[in-house]
């Protein structure tokens, strides 16, 4: 009988990982969305990209976050909205280096105005956090011949 409660939290276990990615990631494209412009400068404060680019992505990005969260949530095209995660987190997290090694002190701007955090160790550990969930949704929903 345990071992059949065992497998049980076993097979939920990548539900909870879909549900709270998808969740952080609706979280964080709304809070954006609520304020464009306080989100463009938080992109431009990394000083990456040109400002044409800065408005762009802080326009497009908070879109595919709800999108990608939503499909996640929903279980529609886990594998492809879990990949298109880790390739956000990949990006923060080259951003976040970048911006460590140039010693900036600014906001991150993860999660919108919501999260007022600076950016450093703390960041990549949170962005590590939220990349190795999307890593094991990824492995989790390889080979599922169904929506999933």
């Amino acid at each position: 009988m345990a071992a059949k409660k065992k497998q049980s939290v076993f097979v939920y276990a990548p539900v909870a990982a879909r549900l709270l990615l998808g969740g952080v990631l609706c979280y964080a494209g709304f809070n954006k969305l609520t304020d464009v412009p306080k989100f463009a400068t938080d992109i431009h404060n990394f000083r990456i990209l040109p400002v044409v680019l800065e408005r762009i992505v802080a326009v497009v990005l908070p879109w595919n976050e709800l999108v990608v969260g939503a499909l996640l949530i929903l279980g529609i095209w886990t594998r492809a909205a879990a990949l298109a995660s880790l390739l956000f987190f990949t990006v923060f997290a080259v951003a976040v280096s970048s911006a460590i090694a140039r010693n900036l002190n600014i906001e991150c701007g993860c999660l919108g105005h919501a999260d007022a955090s600076k950016v450093g160790a703390v960041t990549l550990v949170k962005d590590a956090v939220l990349f190795a969930l999307g890593l094991y949704i990824y492995l989790q929903s390889a080979g599922r011949v169904s929506k999933n």
